[in-house]
C-alpha cells in the first residue's frame, strides 16, 4: 500500500532500524517521530485485526458498543434482530455523519442527528425523510450501514478494514494455543470498559506489557514493600517467554514460585483459595499441556499485534492474593498521546464474594487511580518525551539484550520459547513486525 513519495527515506530510515534490532539495538526517535505516526494510518492500523468488544458486551438483541479502530475510524458493534453480531463504520451514507453518538445502548433502529436517515440494527437503511420530494427514490441496497469484516474467537470480537487481510485464525496462528490460556478456559464477564488519556505514545506501554517484569523492583519497589508482590525476583523472571513472528508475545511467571515463595496450593494464581470451580471447568476446557501452562501460572500479560493486551495477575497486601483479569486496547490519539481502555474481566460463573474482591484489587492497582499505573505512567510518558528530545540525535539507542544468556526451550514455525519471562528478544519480534507493516512487508 502506497504512502506517497514522503515515505521512501522514512522506510530506508526502518530498515536501518531493522538491522539495529538484529543486534538488541532500537533507536530511540521511532517511538514519538510523527512521520512513523501517519505512515502508521495508512500501513498499519487499516490492516491488522482490531479487537473491538467482548460478546458479553453485546449478549441481546439491539445491544451496541461504540468503539475505535487505531486513531480515527469509529465503528459500532451490534447485536442485531437476528442474533447476528455486526460491525458497521459509525458512518451516515449520506453525508458521513456519526450515526450513533452515545458509547452504549440497545436500539432497534439508529436515526443520524443530521438528516434523520434511519438504519435497522442489521446496517439496512429504513427511512429518508421527505424522500419523494428530495430524491424521488433512493436505493436502499446500496445505502445501508458499511459492514466491515469481523470475526470471533473465543467471544473475542475483532474487526478488520482489509478484505484481503488473512484470516482471523490465521492472524493469530499458533499463539492462539496461549490466547486461550485468558478466553477459552471459562465464560467471560467484561465489565464496561474505563478510559484515560496518558502524554505516550501508544508503542511504549505495548513495548512493556508481555515482558518486562525487571521493572517491577524498581518502580514497583513500594507494592513488594506493601506485599503486592514477592520480593524474590526469581519469582517472576524465571517462567516462559514466547514470541510470534506475528508480532504476539507473552510471558508468564510463578513455576520458579511454586513451593518456594508460594505454597503449591494456591496455584494458579490464588484461584483455589477464591474460587476452587474455575480450576476445574479450566482443566475440562483446555488440553492437558495448555492446563499445566495455566496451573505454573501466577503472573503473565499478553500482547496480541499490535495494540490489544491482556493480563492475569494478582496482588496481596499482607493478606492471601487475589487474582483478577484485566485487557486493555491502545488507541493512539497523537505521535504523543494515547487513550488507554481498560476492561475488567472476571469468571461468569465465579462466586459473587470473588467477583467483588477481584474487582477491588483490580481498581486498587490498575484502574486509572491504581498504584502499579501511578507508578508506570510517570515513566511512559517521560521516555516519550526523551523520544521527542533526541529525535535529531540519531545515535542514542535503547538496549533489548536482557535474558539473552538464558536458553530457547523450543522453536517452531512461528513462536519462540524462552527459558525465562525477563527476554527482550520478545519485544524484538514484535518491534520488527512493526516495520514489516510499515514498509509493506506483510
Amino acid at each position: 500500500m502506497g504512502a506517497g513519495s514522503w515515505a521512501s527515506g522514512l522506510e530506508a530510515e526502518l530498515n536501518s532500524v531493522r538491522d539495529s534490532l538484529k543486534d538488541g539495538l532500537l533507536p530511540h526517535w521511532v517511538l514519538s517521530d510523527p512521520r512513523l505516526f501517519e505512515l502508521e494510518k495508512i500501513r498499519l492500523w487499516p490492516r491488522v485485526w482490531h479487537f473491538v468488544a467482548h460478546e458479553s458486551e453485546v449478549p441481546g438483541k439491539g445491544d451496541f458498543v461504540r468503539r475505535y479502530l487505531g486513531p480515527e475510524t469509529q465503528v459500532l458493534v451490534t447485536r442485531s434482530d437476528d442474533e447476528k453480531v455486526r460491525v458497521f463504520l459509525n458512518f451516515c451514507r449520506h453525508r458521513g455523519n456519526s450515526v450513533v453518538t452515545s458509547d452504549c445502548g440497545n436500539a432497534n433502529t439508529f436515526t443520524c442527528s443530521y438528516h434523520g436517515w434511519t438504519y435497522a440494527n442489521d446496517g439496512r437503511l429504513l427511512g429518508v425523510p421527505l424522500e419523494d420530494l428530495f430524491y424521488g427514490k433512493v436505493d436502499r441496497e446500496r445505502t445501508g450501514l458499511i459492514e466491515l469484516r469481523s470475526s470471533t474467537y473465543n467471544g473475542l470480537i475483532f474487526a478488520n478494514l482489509d478484505k484481503r487481510a488473512e484470516p482471523l485464525e490465521d492472524y493469530l496462528g499458533e499463539f492462539r494455543y496461549y490466547l486461550d490460556l485468558f478466553t477459552k478456559r471459562a465464560e467471560f464477564q467484561y465489565y464496561p470498559p474505563h478510559r484515560w488519556l496518558v502524554r505516550m505514545n501508544w508503542k511504549e506501554e505495548v513495548d512493556s506489557f508481555g515482558n518486562d517484569p525487571y521493572h517491577h523492583y524498581t518502580t514497583h519497589r513500594s507494592m513488594i514493600e506493601l506485599g503486592g508482590r514477592p520480593p524474590n525476583p526469581a519469582v517472576q523472571a524465571l517462567g516462559n517467554a514466547v514470541a510470534s513472528r506475528k508480532g504476539h508475545k507473552f510471558g508468564t511467571s510463578g513455576r520458579a514460585a511454586r513451593g518456594s515463595a508460594l505454597p503449591e496450593s494456591v496455584f494458579p494464581a490464588f484461584y483455589p483459595v477464591w474460587a476452587p470451580k474455575v480450576v476445574e471447568e479450566a482443566r475440562k476446557r483446555l488440553s492437558q499441556d495448555q492446563f499445566q501452562v495455566w496451573f505454573n501460572h501466577l503472573v503473565g500479560p499478553m500482547v496480541v499485534f499490535p495494540n490489544f493486551a491482556l493480563d492475569q495477575t494478582w496482588v496481596s497486601y499482607g493478606g492471601t492474593g487475589i487474582p483478577f483479569i484485566f485487557v486493555r486496547v491502545y488507541r493512539p490519539v497523537s505521535p504523543r498521546l494515547t487513550e488507554v481502555w481498560s476492561w475488567f474481566v472476571v469468571e461468569r460463573d465465579a462466586p459473587e464474594d470473588f467477583k467483588r474482591a477481584s474487582y477491588r484489587a483490580y481498581a486498587s492497582s490498575f484502574d486509572p487511580a491504581g498504584n502499579f499505573i501511578a507508578d508506570d505512567v510517570e515513566n511512559f510518558e517521560n521516555v516519550t518525551t526523551s523520544s521527542a528530545g533526541v529525535y535529531n540525535v540519531r545515535e542514542v539507542e535503547d538496549l533489548y539484550r536482557g535474558g539473552s544468556h538464558r536458553p530457547v526451550l523450543r522453536r517452531t514455525e512461528e513462536l519462540t520459547i524462552y527459558d525465562t519471562s525477563f527476554r527482550e528478544e520478545v519485544a524484538v519480534s514484535y518491534w520488527l513486525r512493526w516495520i514489516d507493516y510499515l514498509t509493506g512487508r506483510v
